[in-house]
């Protein structure tokens, strides 16, 4: 068995597995674009977005990198790498699910949005 990093990087240095963060990350800058003004931490979030739609290709290795180490729960990628010969091919086996919850995650983590607050009963 191969050593998390190594598996890692594999991963994160795939071509395939690149352009599947890239298309999620897309698709979470895109709702953020549509997200109501008033949605806890929407600035951040709407930065960060107009970031990652400047430049798609450039920012999906960092997301890719961050979410491999993801080992919680619904987000599980860690040892999901599964191997192919053209390491351009290595791919994971987590479900799109898991990648964009793993990416949401990030993407409120790199926008320093917490946890909303609770509404008083």
């Amino acid at each position: 068995m191969a050593e998390p990093s190594t598996e890692q990087m594999t991963l994160v240095t795939s071509g395939t597995f690149l352009r599947r963060v890239e298309y999620l990350a897309w698709y979470e800058a895109d709702a953020i674009l549509d997200e109501d003004l008033n949605t806890y931490g929407h600035t951040q979030r709407l930065a960060l977005a107009h970031t990652f739609l400047s430049n798609p290709a450039q920012h999906a290795p960092p997301i890719a990198l961050a979410i491999s180490r993801s080992n919680a729960p619904g987000r599980v990628i860690v040892g999901t790498v599964i191997p192919n010969e053209n390491p351009n091919l290595v791919d994971s086996s987590a479900p799109d699910l898991a990648l964009s919850s793993a990416i949401t995650f990030y993407w409120n983590s790199v926008a320093q949005v917490e946890q909303a607050p609770e509404e008083p009963a």
